[in-house]
């Protein structure tokens, strides 16, 4: 019998996404991305409905600096770990915090309005973190495996519509870094920005000539028929 074949890979789109280094002085339209992350929010799956994450959209300067700080801060801290060397320079990945149009930070969210399924079930003794406000952050696992996903189909609208986006992981954890952001009152998980790219990093690392050293493991140490 004929193999079926896999039908053309959706990730063509994927593949065009570049981590951005600088972003161009210009801000894209903010009902364009209000409609990405609308059609990312309705497609994006979650554990029992509940997306037990909100993402905090903003533009002002000011939480770009902050952000890009807190960045700064985790690098710093996370490299004092490895003493091999005494110093390294600053890394550049997060440069297109400061020049980005939009930047998003994802953090943990408390459920106080669920369905009526939910509360249904809940009353009939099934037990949710997202509706248990002092263990919600038990559930982190779960949310920061959805943010992911959140994030990475919110990157493909992005590169369908002509945009460009970067996200981090490398960020504090701990709230007391977050007093710049006065609506970040649950634990962060990653942060996300938007905008149109002037500079990739795989350019700079092209002709710097070490981009191809940069690569995942591959892929049969990955994926394991068993």
């Amino acid at each position: 019998p004929t193999q079926p074949v896999a039908p053309p890979w959706p990730s063509a789109t994927l593949q065009k996404r570049r981590h951005v280094y600088k972003y161009l002085d210009i801000t894209p339209d903010k009902e364009l991305i209000n409609t990405i992350l609308q059609k990312t929010w309705e497609v994006t799956p979650s554990k029992n409905n509940f997306m037990a994450y909100t993402a905090h959209v903003m533009s002002e300067q000011k939480y770009k600096d902050a952000l890009y700080k807190i960045c700064v801060q985790n690098e710093i801290s996370q490299n004092e770990k490895n003493t091999l060397v005494e110093h390294l320079e600053l890394n550049p990945n997060y440069e297109n915090i400061l020049s980005a149009p939009y930047i998003i930070v994802f953090t943990m969210r408390y459920e106080d309005q669920p369905s009526i399924f939910q509360q249904r079930m809940w009353d009939k003794g099934v037990y949710y973190e997202a509706m248990d406000e002092p263990n919600v952050d038990e559930m982190i696992g779960t949310s920061s495996l959805e943010v992911g996903m959140f994030a990475n189909t919110l990157s493909a609208l992005c590169v369908e519509n002509g945009l460009d986006s970067s996200y981090t992981i490398c960020i504090k954890k701990d709230l007391k870094y977050w007093d710049s952001f006065p609506f970040v009152t649950r634990t962060p998980i990653m942060a996300m920005t938007i905008g149109y790219a002037k500079q990739y990093r795989y350019d700079v690392g092209l002709e710097e000539g070490w981009i191809h050293q940069d690569h995942r493991p591959n892929y049969d140490r990955i994926v394991n028929f068993v």
